[in-house]
């Protein structure tokens, strides 16, 4: 069971002054579970694939204490310590799907504890073997890191979906952090010019049928989720549906009523967003709380102009007694 493996690696570290563990994938838990005095420790892990919180790695860089480098072919746990070694499915907190810390909960690992000496030799072989040819870890390996971790991030799965996406910032907001979801309030429609462009890119094949677009706002981030709303001048509230921005934007320039050249930021429609979707009570929650929204000191923009708000950002306006 994985509270069994857990703890059997935890017994494992702490009764061993000299430890070898190749990791793939190494998180928040690593710095609280690693030995702290006199110890021996060497890491392989793996920093290319986005599963490794590079943050992580430059504390334990940092502490002085731990020899570090990556191996980016690397897949595997193992754990060597004195007078055992485990081989597991678990991995110190992160797991390779840009999960980390409680994100973890409900996830089944499983390992096997070897003791036999001469399988232990075999494993300590394996392990030197290994050291030899993983890489030092550079300033340029920890930046390309955090790229690819921002990246794994905003698309880690949920382990049990709950249709409102708006419950699940209430009860669970860690969830939804780093997943770039946004929400974006629009307080002017789109002009007759942009609609007109927007109809022309439809009819081609480029950018499908479900592409949409905002009218002169290319502040907007890419690679992120937006809860596509609207509020109007007379107290009109819409919500138009979910919408994801490409990972580089896409901007397409026309001129406007003023025959100047202004640009549609297209984006694609969304079903939902990782599972979830805006309830209608979502929307009621929305439309009694977007002129608040508007008005706080938060997110991008103004009320004239629109304004698009990290949705957890939010929590505090649409949950105040959360």
């Amino acid at each position: 069971q994985s509270d069994d493996n857990t703890t059997a690696i935890e017994s494992l570290i702490r009764r061993s002054d000299k430890l070898d563990c190749a990791v793939a994938f190494l998180g928040n838990k690593a710095e609280s579970l690693l030995p702290k005095n006199n110890s021996d420790v060497r890491i392989v892990c793996n920093l290319n694939s986005g599963g490794t919180n590079p943050s992580v790695v430059e504390k334990l860089m940092a502490n002085g204490r731990y020899k570090l480098k990556h191996c980016p072919e690397l897949h595997a746990k193992v754990y060597i310590g004195n007078e055992a070694a485990i081989v597991s499915s678990a991995n110190l907190s992160a797991n390779g799907l840009g999960l980390d810390a409680d994100e973890l909960n409900g996830w089944i690992e499983a390992g096997y504890e070897v003791t036999d000496p001469e399988e232990l030799k075999t494993i300590h072989t394996w392990f030197s073997n290994l050291w030899k040819e993983s890489k030092k870890i550079l300033a340029t390996d920890i930046e390309n890191a955090k790229h690819a971790w921002e990246k794994r991030r905003i698309i880690r799965p949920v382990a049990a979906l709950n249709s409102s996406l708006l419950d699940e910032l209430k009860k669970n907001p860690w969830k939804l952090e780093n997943r770039n979801i946004y929400l974006v309030i629009s307080t002017d429609i789109r002009s007759p010019e942009a609609n007109n462009t927007l109809k022309s890119i439809r009819k081609g094949k480029e950018y499908g049928l479900n592409v949409d677009a905002y009218e002169d706002w290319d502040a907007l981030p890419e690679n992120s989720y937006f809860i596509d709303l609207y509020r109007g001048p007379r107290g009109g509230f819409g919500y138009y549906g979910l919408l994801k921005s490409p990972e580089k934007k896409i901007l397409i320039s026309f001129k406007n009523r003023e025959k100047d050249e202004v640009n549609l930021y297209l984006c694609h429609k969304q079903a939902d967003l990782f599972g979830y979707t805006i309830t209608d009570n979502d929307k009621e929650l929305l439309r009694e709380r977007v002129d608040k929204l508007l008005d706080a000191k938060i997110g991008d923009g103004s009320r004239d102009e629109g304004k698009h708000i990290e949705l957890t950002v939010a929590r505090k306006i649409l949950f105040p007694k959360a």
